[in-house]
C-alpha cells in the first residue's frame, strides 16, 4: 500500500513540477515527503480512491514510466528496509552491552533513553529516527517526532552516566520497577561508523540519480 501512496506522491510531484516548469531534485523530494504525509493524513477511503485513481490515470498516461517508477520504488524501499534490519542488528549484537547495576560505570553511555510511561512502568526509548519518521509518513500523525514518551528520567548522553544516574538504576531496581540489565554503547573505534556512513550515501547517492535520471524524461 505504501508503495502506492509514495507513487501517488511521486506522479503529484511530477506533474505539479512539470506544470510550473521546475527542474530542482531538492524541491521535487521535499515535496514528494509532503504529498505523502498530505495522502496519508487522509481518511483510508478518501486515500484508496485517490491513490487508485492517481495510479490508474499514470498507467493511462504513460505505462512504461508508471512501472519503472513503481519497480523502482518497491526496489529502493526493499533495500532501505533490509539496510535498516543490518544496521539495528549490527547496532545491538557489535556496538551494545547488556550490564547489571553493579557493573555500571561513570562515563558509560546508555543505548536509548528512559522513560516513566507511569507511576509503576518504566521504558527504554528503542525507536531510532527512522522508524519514528516512519510512522509519521504512514500514519499521518506528526506528533511521534515531537511528543515525549512519558516522562524522562535518564537521558542517553555523549557525557555519559553520572553517579547520581547509576543510584538512580540500583534504586529503581531494588523496587522492582526496571529489570537489572542496562543496555550500553560499546566503545569501538569509527570504523563501523564509517562504513556504515559509506553505505547510507552509496544509496542515497543512487536513488538521487535514479530521481534526477525520472525528472529528465519529463523535461
Amino acid at each position: 500500500t505504501q508503495v502506492l501512496v509514495v507513487n501517488t506522491a511521486v506522479i503529484l510531484a511530477i506533474f505539479i513540477l512539470y506544470h510550473f516548469k521546475i527542474n530542482f531534485i531538492i524541491f521535487y523530494i521535499v515535496l514528494m515527503f509532503i504529498l505523502v504525509f498530505a495522502i496519508n493524513k487522509l481518511p483510508n477511503k478518501v486515500k484508496y480512491i485517490v491513490v487508485g485513481l492517481f495510479n490508474i490515470y499514470s498507467l493511462y498516461d504513460n505505462a512504461q514510466l508508471t512501472l519503472i517508477t513503481f519497480v523502482s520504488l518497491y526496489i529502493s524501499i526493499l533495500f532501505v528496509r533490509l539496510i535498516i534490519l543490518l544496521l539495528t542488528t549490527v547496532n545491538k549484537l557489535a556496538l551494545q552491552d547488556d550490564k547489571k547495576v553493579e557493573e555500571l560505570k561513570e562515563g558509560m553511555i546508555l543505548a536509548n533513553d528512559l522513560y516513566e510511561l507511569n507511576e509503576n512502568k518504566l521504558v527504554f526509548e528503542d525507536d531510532s529516527m527512522f522508524n519514528k519518521f516512519k510512522t509519521a509518513i504512514t500514519t499521518g500523525d506528526i506528533s511521534v517526532l515531537t511528543v515525549p514518551k512519558g516522562k524522562l528520567i535518564i537521558k542517553s548522553t555523549a557525557a555519559g552516566l553520572t553517579d547520581k544516574n547509576i543510584e538512580l538504576f540500583d534504586e529503581l531496581i531494588s523496587d522492582g520497577k526496571l529489570e537489572n540489565k542496562i543496555r550500553v554503547k560499546r566503545g569501538v573505534p569509527f570504523a563501523p561508523s564509517i562504513l556504515i556512513g559509506l553505505l547510507i550515501s552509496l544509496f542515497i547517492g543512487d536513488l538521487a540519480i535514479l530521481i534526477s535520471n525520472l525528472l529528465n524524461l519529463l523535461f
